[in-house]
């Protein structure tokens, strides 16, 4: 799937968040066709994204503050970026927070 995105000539870019040895196939794909523009995330954490159809916002927030807690964020799939839609970003960062001040050492 990803060979055939990377090589279609009417996709102008793509984005990845994978493995490098991948990403880098990705790139000598696209440039061998259209030189598409492509985004990378490759062999690090992930983002938690929130979007605006989100069911339970105060759920989402306990999730993404687990995400980047869990195990003192010793962990490579700990979140270390949350992506959040405008329309809902000051309320859901806004309880992001409040649930880190909450945190300490005994709950991580």
């Amino acid at each position: 799937m990803g060979n055939a995105i990377a090589e279609h000539p009417d996709i102008e870019a793509l984005t990845f968040t994978g493995s490098t040895a991948i990403g880098k196939q990705l790139l000598v794909q696209s440039g061998n066709t259209n030189a598409k523009r492509i985004f990378l995330e490759m062999g690090g954490k992930n983002p938690c994204i929130i979007m605006p159809d989100v069911k339970d916002l105060d759920h989402a927030a306990d999730e993404a503050v687990n995400a980047v807690f869990w195990n003192m964020g010793e962990n490579c799939t700990s979140n270390s970026r949350l992506l959040v839609h405008e329309s809902i970003h000051d309320e859901f960062v806004q309880k992001v927070i409040d649930r880190t001040k909450q945190l300490n050492g005994n709950n991580c």
